[in-house]
């Protein structure tokens, strides 16, 4: 195996063949990654702030019956 192959196992080879068949740079994809994982630790942090908080107030907008 020469030395920049990469084995199928590894999930580089996805990676590698859906920037080809999407047209996308490297760049693109660091971007893209570094997104998802700020998007991701933004929604654990939420999860543990609001953690056990039910809050029904907020769609309290009429008063009195309907």
């Amino acid at each position: 195996m020469a030395k920049w192959a990469l084995p199928d196992d590894n999930g580089l080879k996805d990676v590698l063949d859906a920037m080809l068949r999407l047209d996308v740079s490297s760049a693109e994809v660091v971007r893209a990654i570094e997104q998802y994982a700020n998007e991701r630790e933004f929604e654990r942090e939420l999860k543990r702030y609001y953690e056990g908080i039910v809050d029904d107030s907020w769609d309290y907008w009429h008063e009195g019956n309907i």
